[in-house]
């Protein structure tokens, strides 16, 4: 069980990162950090989160929901997998960043909210590339 050390130590840098307390508690999302927390704790659960949240990401549009989608889908093998301990540091993770995209993902039920089309946005680049060369 000295695994769950990780976990601790990254769950520290995920409240870090989102609410330093040098910026009057203003910080980021904690997207990057708590799923660079997942990818190290378990690789290949991490991964398969993180693949979820892109498939958010690109399905839906809204980048939040994605950042929300990540630890959300880490509860699954956190409970089946590593135990109770890993499921209630997944649940803490997964509400700080549920908490830190609210303001953001307010309007997703009635379609508001600004919505990234990351599918189109990638063949605009890809095409100016190509009209360059």
């Amino acid at each position: 069980q000295r695994r769950i050390i990780l976990y601790y130590a990254g769950l520290g840098a995920c409240f870090g990162h989102s609410l330093p307390f040098w910026r009057r508690f203003s910080g980021g999302k904690a997207v990057a950090t708590s799923s660079a927390l997942l990818l190290v704790y378990s690789p290949l659960w991490g991964f398969v989160s993180c693949f979820c949240g892109l498939l958010t990401a690109l399905i839906s549009g809204y980048l939040s929901l994605a950042g929300v989608a990540v630890p959300f889908v880490f509860l699954v093998p956190a409970w089946t997998v590593y135990g109770r301990e890993c499921f209630i540091l997944t649940l803490v993770l997964f509400l700080l960043c549920f908490f830190r995209h609210y303001p953001y993902g307010r309007g997703f039920p009635a379609g508001a909210g600004h919505k990234m089309h990351l599918i189109q946005t990638l063949k605009n680049i890809l095409g100016r590339k190509k009209t360059a060369s």
